[in-house]
């Protein structure tokens, strides 16, 4: 597994293997001259063996460049593991791997199955090179599933943030609510931010640090209302989050939209994960007083350790302050 210059995960398909290891040998063996000094037949059966032994190791070299690389799946913490099965199927993944695996002993095992050959009929070696060749491309070709595989399951590894083992605060709402704004203001983090909703496709990280201590508070995809079992993957990313990472919650609450819908979404994340939480009332700015009133009230059975109402796009650094001081405390809670 290597990375292209831009740092994207780059993994060769069988034809650009087999294609490398031809020129590489082109390069290495095919330039070795006879000095007139051994016979014609022994001169071109061991020229034979060479392209056989340098072909045969570019290839592994390659293959093993894909399998190296990749993480002890079992060894990943929970949270990377969880959110890598979430996307792939780990009996896939390692049969793919295995693959690749198996395939560079069995080139290893007909390289030095064909040497021998040669050895025994010095007079047979082009045609038998030209063999080998052909069983190795064949044998090569089979992996362009498996390789596919793993360069999606490596991706998915990839995309993960670097998370910190620091208390850690994870932001939940519907989508357009305000939690990459939100995550912004609060941590300085440079989170995209579009108008329109499901702009957050992947868990995002922020810090901040308050009396010398750093605290770690992740935006997440926005949910909808339904069922768990129905959740997408990119949904579920917040489920793990909350589950593996969160050692308490923020719902940000959208005062423009559905009061009821949003109260359930609140009521079933709490029954599955069970988390302290802070509510914070966002787009108060696009309400009337009253409405706002009205909209809070019907919330008063959800009972947070805080609860904050905001226009996030105009925060002061008192409510900043305000707001970081109640999560500090949520998180520093034993």
């Amino acid at each position: 597994m290597t990375k292209t210059n831009n740092d994207s995960i780059y993994i060769p398909k069988a034809k650009e293997i087999i294609d490398n290891a031809i020129k590489k040998v082109k390069d290495e063996v095919d330039k070795i001259e006879n000095d007139n000094r051994v016979a014609k037949h022994f001169f071109i059966a061991d020229k034979e063996k060479k392209r056989i032994y340098h072909f045969a190791d570019e290839v592994k070299t390659t293959l093993e460049g894909v399998v190296k690389p990749f993480p002890n799946i079992d060894k990943l913490k929970d949270v990377y593991k969880e959110l890598l099965l979430n996307e792939i199927d780990l009996e896939t993944l390692k049969k793919s791997l295995s693959h690749v695996a198996k395939t560079k002993f069995l080139i290893n095992s007909l390289k030095n199955n064909y040497i021998q050959k040669i050895r025994t009929n010095l007079k047979a070696a082009p045609k038998l090179r030209t063999e080998f060749y052909g069983r190795v491309q064949s044998i090569v070709k089979k992996l362009d599933p498996s390789l596919s595989y793993i360069l999606i399951a490596s991706r998915t590894i990839r995309k993960a943030p670097s998370f910190k083992d620091y208390p850690t605060a994870v932001l939940v709402g519907i989508p357009n609510s305000g939690k990459s704004t939100f995550l912004n203001k609060i941590t300085g983090s440079k989170v995209e931010i579009r108008d329109y909703a499901f702009t957050t496709k992947r868990l995002q990280v922020g810090l901040y640090e308050q009396r010398y201590e750093k605290y770690q508070v992740i935006d997440s995809p926005g949910l909808l209302v339904r069922d768990f079992s129905k959740l997408n993957i990119i949904e579920k990313q917040t489920i793990i989050a909350l589950e593996k990472l969160a050692k308490a919650a923020i719902f940000l609450i959208d005062l423009t939209e559905d009061a009821d819908k949003q109260k359930k979404l609140i009521s079933k994340l709490l029954a599955k994960v069970n988390k302290e939480f802070i509510i914070i009332y966002t787009k108060k700015d696009m309400m009337l007083p009253r409405e706002v009133d009205d909209f809070k009230a019907s919330f008063k059975e959800i009972k947070p350790q805080k609860d904050f109402t905001l226009d996030l796009n105009h925060l002061s650094e008192k409510d900043i302050e305000e707001i970081t001081e109640a999560i500090t405390k949520l998180l520093k809670k034993q």
